[in-house]
Formats: structure tokens, sequence, C-alpha cells
């Protein structure tokens, strides 16, 4: 506890032996200067984010710096970017215990005259939030996009009511579980609400997988995630048997890839739904994916804000999923698909009939999936407001 509450002065006592690393002979400009910090190794919501939101801000002229964990996949999809500057730090979950870390990272953060950090994950928020207050950044902000609650530690409350100058959360359900623990633990006017977006316009109706399959007849239906516990892909494999009891004919594409492929695929032979579920591994074009798809379905136990979600109902799909965490936030039941209660697999399965023996309806929640991501989840409004957050303080 003492060393937690002296350990801005232990860091600005060994930070002048370090102060001859940093060289400002960068050109002085007018220019928002900021810094994305996420160190986690693999690929996510919250590093598509970060990888989205950097471009952008590259593309309207800031000058984007982006520190990453190294040989993430995250600094290997930034590692060509032009106009980007990539730097890579080994950061582990005890990173925040070592002050020469912590000041390597502000030496960064000086060295480029940055003045804004958006942070990933709670061990960025730890290492960068701290060496980000010795730098003297007006803005420290975290972007949070798990839906559970924060542990009431002294640390935390350190680091919210002390570090932070802002939170990003992409979900009304992720802002409540901030405040569950301690009320108090921030400022509510310092928390907000920046969903997830796309840009409207990219996704046009394609239909890659619908002509690999070459049935008209064949309802095509899509899931995509990792292969983990917390996407629920083992409740598709339950409606997937439903659905053949019921001899409805359809393909069921799963993308992705994780450390239950080889159990969900067992269960699969052991269900004889080898021909009707097709595992695709990691898909890199989503575009195509979702665009061949007649119905998203969404298996997932809890989501913070799911980015395929709002990426399906760009591509003019309805979207069947458990009514769990954020989902009532992003699908309008019987508007733009259907909120199943939580490993409802009849009800769930009774509905992907229904809107393959009812057309218009499902033709009605396509249309109305599309107006919602123009009204709701435009990626180049949202970024702006995080522009607007910014420059309150520059």
């Amino acid at each position: 506890m003492g060393l937690l509450r002296n350990l801005p002065t232990r860091l600005s006592y060994i930070e002048l032996t370090l102060n001859h690393l940093i060289t400002m002979d960068q050109e002085p400009d007018n220019r928002i200067r900021i810094c994305f910090m996420n160190s986690n190794m693999v690929w996510g919501g919250g590093e598509k984010w970060h990888y989205k939101t950097a471009c952008h801000f590259r593309d309207m002229g800031y000058a984007v710096m982006v520190i990453t964990n190294r040989n993430s996949e995250l600094h290997h999809k930034l590692r060509d970017h032009e106009g980007i500057l990539l730097e890579s730090v080994r950061i582990s979950n005890l990173s925040f215990l070592n002050p020469f870390k912590i000041l390597y990272v502000r030496m960064l953060l000086k060295k480029q005259n940055i003045s804004s950090i958006i942070l990933g994950l709670p061990i960025d928020l730890k290492v960068g939030g701290l060496a980000a207050k010795i730098a003297g950044l007006k803005n420290i902000i975290y972007r949070r996009g798990a839906a559970i609650p924060i542990t009431d530690s002294f640390f935390n409350r350190f680091l919210f009511r002390s570090i932070l100058t802002n939170v990003i959360t992409n979900s009304r359900e992720i802002r409540n579980q901030i405040f569950h623990n301690n009320p108090q633990i921030i400022n509510e006017s310092k928390v907000h609400i920046i969903y997830n977006g796309v840009d409207p316009e990219l996704w046009s109706r394609r239909d890659a997988i619908r002509e690999a399959d070459k049935n008209d007849k064949c309802l095509i239906l899509g899931n995509a995630g990792r292969l983990v516990e917390q996407k629920g892909q083992k409740y598709l494999i339950r409606i997937a048997k439903q659905l053949k009891e019921k001899q409805v004919d359809f393909k069921l594409y799963i993308a992705g890839s994780g450390k239950l492929e080889n159990e969900l695929k067992l269960e699969c032979v052991e269900n004889k739904l080898e021909k009707e579920l097709i595992f695709l591994g990691f898909v890199e074009n989503m575009q195509d994916f979702l665009s061949g798809l007649d119905i998203y379905l969404s298996t997932s136990i809890h989501e913070g804000s799911s980015n395929v979600i709002i990426e399906a109902m760009a591509a003019g799909k309805p979207v069947i999923a458990f009514d769990v965490s954020s989902m009532p936030e992003l699908i309008e039941d019987n508007k733009t698909g259907y909120l199943i209660p939580f490993a409802d697999t009849q009800l769930f399965t009774e509905k992907i009939v229904f809107l393959k023996n009812n057309r218009t309806e499902l033709d009605t929640f396509a249309a109305n999936a599309r107006k919602q991501v123009h009204k709701k989840f435009d990626a180049g409004k949202n970024f702006q407001q995080i522009i607007e957050i910014i420059k309150k303080t520059q």
C-alpha cells in the first residue's frame, strides 16, 4: 500500500537518471498528436478498434503513434502502414511494478510530443497511464470494452481518480459495470459511451458464399468469433441439430479459430452435422463472408459490444442473438432481428425457421438493420466524438 502511494515520487526520482535518453528534435506543429497503446498479443474486437481508429486519425491528418506488445497481431497488421509511428514494448501483467518500463514508455511519449493517449487493456492503463501522467499528457483516456465489473482496489481507485481524464466505453452495459463495485470510482461525467462503428457506404451486398453453395433453397447462416467459451458456439451445434430434425435445408458457416476448435468439430461429428456445419477458420474478408449470409447468429454468453453484429447489420442481415449484456443496445427486437432468452435454443431455432418461411419479414429486418447502422453505428460520426473529447483539453 505504501509503495503505491509513493510510486509517483519514486518514478520521478528514477526519471532524473533517464532524461538524457529523450531528444526533442521534432519540428513543432499544431496537429493533434495522439498515441494508442494496446499490448494484447491476440486479435480481437479491441485490437480491431485500435487499428481502425489509428488508421482513421492518420487519414485525418493527425500525428499517430501506436505502442504494441512485441510480435502481437496488432503490431503485425500495423507494421507496413505509412504515416503511423509503431513502437513495441515487452509488456506483461507485472510490468507496472517495473519503474524503468514505465519511464521507457514515458520517454516514447515525450520524444514524439504526444498530448493524448488512448489505452486498451487494464495493464496498459497501469503502465501507460502512469507513464502518461509523468509525461504531462493532457488527455489520458482508457477505452474499456469488457462488460465485467472493475475490482474496487486501492490501485484502481488511484488510477481512475488521479490518472485518467476520461473513459470511453462502447456500450451502456460496460459503462454500468464500471460503477458496479464502487459508484464513486470516477466522476460520471468523465465516462462516455461511443459505440463501435463501420463505414456504411463500404458495405454492399455480395453473395460469395451463396454462389459457392449454388443452392437458392438452402438457408445460409453464419457466426464469427474466437472459438472460446464466451462465444457460445456449443449452442450453435444444438441449434443446428434442431434445424436438421425439422428437415430445414441449411448451411451454417462458422468463422474463427480458438482452443475449442477440435472439441466443437468432434461434437459436430457425433451429431452427424459435418455437412451442415462448416468451420472456415480465421476469415480476413468479413464483407464477403457476411454478405453471403441470410441470417447472422450470435450465441455469445456475454459481449461488451460486438463488432461483427454491427458489420452484419451493415451488410443488411437480420441478427438473432441471446438477450445478454449489451445485445439490446445493438439489436432492436422484432425490428432488426430477435433477442432470445439465454440458452433457449428451441426458440432460437423457431425464429430461424420463421424467417426462412417469411421472406418479406426477413427483408424488412434487413432494411431496418441498415438504417440502424446509419443512425447509430456510423464510424465517422463516432470517431468525431473522440476528437471532441480530446479537443476540450488541447
